[in-house]
Protein backbone atom coordinates (compact mmCIF):
# COMPACT_ATOMS: atom_id res chain seq x y z
CA UNK A 1 0.00 0.00 0.00
CA UNK A 2 2.87 2.38 0.85
CA UNK A 3 4.44 1.68 -2.54
CA UNK A 4 1.18 2.41 -4.32
CA UNK A 5 0.70 5.68 -2.39
CA UNK A 6 4.29 6.72 -3.12
CA UNK A 7 3.83 6.05 -6.83
CA UNK A 8 0.53 7.91 -6.81
CA UNK A 9 2.05 10.93 -5.09
CA UNK A 10 4.98 10.87 -7.53
CA UNK A 11 2.55 10.80 -10.45
CA UNK A 12 0.56 13.70 -9.00
CA UNK A 13 3.73 15.76 -8.47
CA UNK A 14 4.92 15.08 -12.03
CA UNK A 15 1.46 15.90 -13.41
CA UNK A 16 1.38 19.19 -11.50
CA UNK A 17 4.83 20.15 -12.77
CA UNK A 18 3.95 19.49 -16.41
CA UNK A 19 0.60 21.25 -15.98
CA UNK A 20 2.64 24.42 -15.37
CA UNK A 21 4.14 24.23 -18.87
CA UNK A 22 2.59 26.49 -21.50
CA UNK A 23 3.33 26.56 -25.21
CA UNK A 24 1.54 29.02 -27.42
CA UNK A 25 1.47 31.15 -30.54
CA UNK A 26 0.49 34.71 -29.66
CA UNK A 27 0.73 38.37 -30.76
CA UNK A 28 -0.20 37.50 -34.34
CA UNK A 29 -0.20 40.21 -36.99
CA UNK A 30 -1.52 39.75 -40.53
CA UNK A 31 -0.14 42.27 -43.04
CA UNK A 32 0.81 44.46 -40.09
CA UNK A 33 -2.61 44.31 -38.41
CA UNK A 34 -2.95 42.67 -34.98
CA UNK A 35 -5.56 39.97 -34.52
CA UNK A 36 -6.91 38.52 -31.28
CA UNK A 37 -5.25 35.45 -29.79
CA UNK A 38 -6.48 32.29 -31.56
CA UNK A 39 -8.38 34.37 -34.14
CA UNK A 40 -8.07 33.08 -37.72
CA UNK A 41 -5.55 34.24 -40.28
CA UNK A 42 -7.72 35.29 -43.22
CA UNK A 43 -6.62 35.76 -46.83
CA UNK A 44 -9.75 37.63 -47.91
CA UNK A 45 -9.15 38.77 -51.49
CA UNK A 46 -5.36 38.50 -51.12
CA UNK A 47 -3.33 35.83 -52.88
CA UNK A 48 -0.84 36.00 -50.00
CA UNK A 49 -0.47 37.52 -46.53
CA UNK A 50 2.54 38.24 -44.33
CA UNK A 51 2.17 36.78 -40.86
CA UNK A 52 4.24 37.93 -37.87
CA UNK A 53 3.85 36.02 -34.60
CA UNK A 54 5.50 35.12 -31.31
CA UNK A 55 6.04 31.59 -30.00
CA UNK A 56 6.32 31.33 -26.20
CA UNK A 57 7.25 28.27 -24.12
CA UNK A 58 7.24 28.55 -20.33
CA UNK A 59 8.18 25.99 -17.69
CA UNK A 60 8.97 25.85 -13.96
CA UNK A 61 12.44 27.18 -13.17
CA UNK A 62 13.48 23.93 -11.44
CA UNK A 63 12.38 21.62 -14.27
CA UNK A 64 15.06 20.21 -16.58
CA UNK A 65 13.82 19.17 -20.01
CA UNK A 66 17.15 19.10 -21.84
CA UNK A 67 17.67 19.27 -25.59
CA UNK A 68 14.63 19.89 -27.77
CA UNK A 69 13.85 20.75 -31.39
CA UNK A 70 11.15 23.22 -32.37
CA UNK A 71 9.36 22.95 -35.69
CA UNK A 72 6.88 25.59 -36.88
CA UNK A 73 4.60 24.93 -39.80
CA UNK A 74 1.11 24.81 -41.23
CA UNK A 75 -1.25 21.90 -41.36
CA UNK A 76 -3.70 21.33 -44.22
CA UNK A 77 -5.63 18.34 -45.53
CA UNK A 78 -2.62 17.53 -47.73
CA UNK A 79 -0.26 17.32 -44.75
CA UNK A 80 2.17 19.29 -42.59
CA UNK A 81 4.36 21.94 -44.24
CA UNK A 82 7.46 23.12 -42.39
CA UNK A 83 7.81 26.92 -42.62
CA UNK A 84 11.23 27.34 -40.99
CA UNK A 85 14.39 25.33 -40.42
CA UNK A 86 13.98 23.20 -37.24
CA UNK A 87 15.41 25.07 -34.26
CA UNK A 88 17.49 23.12 -31.67
CA UNK A 89 17.19 24.45 -28.11
CA UNK A 90 18.29 23.48 -24.60
CA UNK A 91 15.97 23.83 -21.59
CA UNK A 92 18.08 23.24 -18.45
CA UNK A 93 17.32 23.85 -14.80
CA UNK A 94 17.25 27.55 -13.74
CA UNK A 95 15.55 28.35 -17.02
CA UNK A 96 11.92 29.35 -17.47
CA UNK A 97 11.60 28.70 -21.19
CA UNK A 98 12.03 30.70 -24.36
CA UNK A 99 10.24 32.95 -26.82
CA UNK A 100 10.88 33.96 -30.40
CA UNK A 101 9.45 36.20 -33.11
CA UNK A 102 8.74 34.71 -36.52
CA UNK A 103 7.61 36.13 -39.84
CA UNK A 104 6.48 34.34 -42.99
CA UNK A 105 4.52 35.02 -46.16
CA UNK A 106 1.69 32.54 -46.65
CA UNK A 107 0.15 31.88 -50.07
CA UNK A 108 -3.55 31.15 -50.49
CA UNK A 109 -2.82 28.61 -53.22
CA UNK A 110 -1.13 26.36 -50.62
CA UNK A 111 -4.30 25.89 -48.56
CA UNK A 112 -7.66 24.23 -48.92
CA UNK A 113 -10.86 26.28 -49.15
CA UNK A 114 -12.71 23.60 -47.22
CA UNK A 115 -10.94 24.51 -43.96
CA UNK A 116 -8.75 22.31 -41.76
CA UNK A 117 -5.79 24.65 -42.23
CA UNK A 118 -3.87 25.99 -39.24
CA UNK A 119 -0.54 27.39 -38.03
CA UNK A 120 1.09 25.37 -35.26
CA UNK A 121 4.41 24.98 -33.40
CA UNK A 122 5.73 21.60 -32.24
CA UNK A 123 8.43 20.90 -29.67
CA UNK A 124 10.10 17.49 -29.32
CA UNK A 125 12.63 16.37 -26.70
CA UNK A 126 15.71 14.82 -28.33
CA UNK A 127 16.62 12.91 -25.16
CA UNK A 128 14.47 10.58 -23.13
CA UNK A 129 12.66 7.39 -24.04
CA UNK A 130 10.04 8.02 -25.17
CA UNK A 131 10.76 11.70 -25.90
CA UNK A 132 8.37 14.29 -24.52
CA UNK A 133 6.37 16.27 -27.07
CA UNK A 134 4.38 19.49 -26.94
CA UNK A 135 2.12 21.20 -29.46
CA UNK A 136 1.06 24.85 -29.34
CA UNK A 137 -2.43 26.22 -29.86
CA UNK A 138 -3.62 26.04 -33.44
CA UNK A 139 -4.25 29.28 -35.33
CA UNK A 140 -6.86 28.67 -38.08
CA UNK A 141 -5.99 29.76 -41.62
CA UNK A 142 -9.10 30.74 -43.57
CA UNK A 143 -9.22 30.83 -47.32
CA UNK A 144 -12.74 32.07 -47.97
CA UNK A 145 -14.50 32.08 -51.30
CA UNK A 146 -14.82 35.53 -52.86
CA UNK A 147 -16.98 36.80 -55.74
CA UNK A 148 -16.48 39.82 -57.99
CA UNK A 149 -19.09 41.30 -60.33
CA UNK A 150 -17.91 42.95 -63.55
CA UNK A 151 -18.84 45.54 -64.54
CA UNK A 152 -20.06 46.96 -61.23
CA UNK A 153 -21.38 50.20 -62.74
CA UNK A 154 -22.36 51.35 -66.23
CA UNK A 155 -22.79 54.74 -67.87
CA UNK A 156 -25.15 54.72 -70.85
CA UNK A 157 -25.75 57.53 -73.30
CA UNK A 158 -29.34 58.46 -74.05
CA UNK A 159 -30.81 56.08 -76.63
CA UNK A 160 -28.18 53.36 -76.17
CA UNK A 161 -30.19 50.14 -76.25
CA UNK A 162 -27.33 47.68 -76.77
CA UNK A 163 -27.15 44.65 -74.50
CA UNK A 164 -24.61 44.33 -71.70
CA UNK A 165 -23.20 41.19 -70.08
CA UNK A 166 -22.51 41.06 -66.35
CA UNK A 167 -20.11 38.38 -65.14
CA UNK A 168 -19.30 37.00 -61.69
CA UNK A 169 -15.73 35.80 -61.14
CA UNK A 170 -15.20 33.52 -58.18
CA UNK A 171 -12.03 32.51 -56.37
CA UNK A 172 -11.17 30.08 -53.56
CA UNK A 173 -14.35 28.07 -54.10
CA UNK A 174 -13.96 24.54 -52.66
CA UNK A 175 -13.61 21.79 -55.22
CA UNK A 176 -16.97 20.15 -55.90
CA UNK A 177 -19.02 23.03 -54.46
CA UNK A 178 -22.27 23.81 -56.29
CA UNK A 179 -22.34 27.59 -56.85
CA UNK A 180 -25.48 29.28 -58.17
CA UNK A 181 -26.32 32.95 -58.56
CA UNK A 182 -29.58 34.82 -57.97
CA UNK A 183 -29.87 37.77 -60.33
CA UNK A 184 -32.29 40.69 -60.01
CA UNK A 185 -32.71 43.70 -62.30
CA UNK A 186 -35.06 46.62 -62.91
CA UNK A 187 -35.36 48.68 -66.10
CA UNK A 188 -33.59 46.01 -68.15
CA UNK A 189 -34.88 43.10 -70.24
CA UNK A 190 -33.38 39.63 -69.96
CA UNK A 191 -31.44 38.49 -73.04
CA UNK A 192 -29.54 35.38 -71.95
CA UNK A 193 -27.36 33.80 -69.28
CA UNK A 194 -24.64 31.27 -68.55
CA UNK A 195 -23.59 29.69 -65.26
CA UNK A 196 -21.85 32.86 -64.08
CA UNK A 197 -23.04 35.64 -66.43
CA UNK A 198 -26.25 37.50 -67.21
CA UNK A 199 -26.95 39.49 -70.37
CA UNK A 200 -29.47 42.35 -70.20
CA UNK A 201 -30.78 45.01 -72.56
CA UNK A 202 -32.18 48.38 -71.52
CA UNK A 203 -35.97 48.32 -71.76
Amino acid sequence: MKTILTLLMFFVVISNIFAQITYKITNVKVNGNSIADNAPIEFGNNSSVTVLFKVVFTKPNDLTIGSVVQVIGTQSPSGFTQLFTPEPLVLPVNNTGFEGLWEKELYASDYSSSGENYLVAKLTQTTGTPPLKWESNRIPILKQATFTLSPKTLSLTCGDMSSRTFTVTSSNVPSGANVTYDWSHSGWDFVGSTANSYTLKPS
